[in-house]
C-alpha cells in the first residue's frame, strides 16, 4: 500500500511533532495490522511511554470542503476498534456535523474531534506575516581563464571552446572545459553563494546574467595551447552565463488546532506543492519554521551532497572569499 500525504495532513503532522516533545515519536501514514492481519494506514500516529505503558494516539485527518458526518466518524471508530489505538483524534479542516459530534461524545473521551480554525490574535502583533522564497537558475554560456606558461608568464585567455580538453600536469586528458564548469557550479559553496546573492537583490526581475571568477590553482589543471605547443596551468576560471531569479511570496495565516497556535502557508518549491508551518515564541520573538513538499509523508530528506567525480580536486579549492563577498558585497556595509 503506497503511503500518502497532502498539505493539510502535513500541517497537522508538523504541529503534532513540534508540541509532542523529544521522547515521543510522530509518524505520518503509519501502517498497522488489524486483528485479521490486514494492513490499515493511519494518517498520523503519536507514540510514547507513560508510566511504563506504550500509548498510541491515532490521528485521522480530513481536508474535505464540507463538514464530516456521522457515517464518516462511525466508520473511523469501527476501524480503530481493531487497531492498537488508545485514543483516536479526528481532525477536519471544515468541521463536523451535530450528529458526528454526538457520535464522538458517546465514546466517553476515547475519541476527540478537532477543527482547524483561523486564530484571532487580538492586539498581539504578529512575529511574521510572510516569507520570500527565491529559486534561481544559472546557465553557463562562455568561459575565460587566467593561465601561466611553463616560464611563469601569466595572462588571460580569449573565450575558450566548451570542448577544450583539460589536462593534468603529465598531459593526460581529464575531461572537457564544459564538464569542469558544470562541476564547479554544482559545488555546495558556489550554490550557497549564488543563493545568498540572489536573495539580496532588490531588482530580482532585472537580473539576467552572472559572472564569477574562481581560483583553481591548487588542482593543477592545464589546457594545451596549440599556438605555443605547451601546457598552460589554469589559475582562475572566469565563468559567465544566464541567470534567472524566481521570487515567490509565502503568506502565513495564524491557525489554531485545539490549544496549539501556529502559522501556516502553502505554495510550491521547484514545481512541487509544499507547506510551511511556523511556531512563534512571543517571549523572545523567535520563530521556528518547518517545511516539506507534499505527496510523500514526513519531512523532506536532505538532498544528496554533490561530489565532483571528473575533477575531484575541486573539493579542495578555497571558496571562502566567494561566500564572504556574497554575504557582504559592499565593504562599506560592514
Amino acid at each position: 500500500m503506497p503511503k500518502r500525504s497532502n498539505a493539510f495532513q502535513a500541517m497537522v503532522r508538523a504541529v503534532r511533532e513540534h508540541y509532542a516533545g523529544q521522547a515521543v515519536q510522530v509518524t505520518e501514514s503509519k501502517v498497522f495490522h488489524d486483528v485479521d492481519g490486514r494492513e490499515r494506514e493511519v494518517d498520523i500516529v503519536v507514540e510514547g511511554v507513560l508510566a511504563g505503558e506504550r500509548i498510541v494516539l491515532s490521528y485521522e485527518v480530513s481536508d474535505r470542503g464540507r463538514r464530516r458526518d456521522v457515517t464518516y466518524v462511525e466508520g473511523l471508530i469501527k476501524k480503530h476498534e481493531t487497531l492498537p489505538t488508545h485514543r483516536l483524534i479526528l481532525v477536519s479542516r471544515s468541521g463536523f456535523t451535530a450528529g458526528a459530534l454526538r457520535a464522538v461524545e458517546r465514546e466517553a473521551g476515547r475519541v476527540a474531534a478537532i477543527t482547524m480554525e483561523v486564530h484571532d490574535a487580538g492586539n498581539q502583533p504578529p512575529i511574521i506575516k510572510k516569507l520570500f522564497k527565491d529559486e534561481w537558475k544559472c546557465t553557463p554560456t562562455r568561459c575565460r581563464a587566467v593561465v601561466s606558461t611553463p616560464q611563469g608568464i601569466r595572462g588571460e585567455t580569449d573565450y575558450l571552446q566548451p570542448s577544450t580538453s583539460i589536462h593534468d600536469a603529465d598531459g593526460n586528458i581529464l575531461g572537457s572545459l564544459m564538464q569542469l564548469i558544470n562541476e564547479i557550479l554544482q559545488l555546495k559553496d558556489v550554490g550557497e553563494a549564488f543563493g545568498i546573492m540572489a536573495h539580496r537583490r532588490d531588482d530580482k526581475g532585472a537580473v539576467t546574467h552572472f559572472s564569477t571568477q574562481l581560483p583553481i590553482s591548487p588542482c593543477g589543471y592545464f589546457f594545451y595551447r596549440k599556438e605555443r605547443g605547451a601546457l598552460n596551468q589554469i589559475h582562475h576560471v572566469i565563468i559567465e552565463g544566464e541567470f534567472k531569479i524566481s521570487p515567490t511570496e509565502i503568506v502565513f495565516t495564524p491557525q489554531r488546532l485545539g490549544d496549539d497556535v501556529f502559522l501556516a502557508a502553502e505554495g510550491t518549491i521547484a514545481g512541487q506543492e509544499a507547506i510551511w508551518v511556523a511556531f512563534p515564541n512571543f517571549e523572545d520573538l523567535s520563530l521556528k519554521v518547518f517545511w516539506q513538499t507534499t505527496g510523500t509523508p514526513g519531512p523532506p530528506p536532505p538532498p544528496p551532497e554533490f561530489r565532483p567525480t571528473i575533477f575531484p580536486c575541486l573539493e579542495q579549492i578555497d571558496l571562502a572569499p566567494l561566500l564572504a563577498y556574497a554575504a557582504n558585497p559592499d565593504p562599506s556595509e560592514e
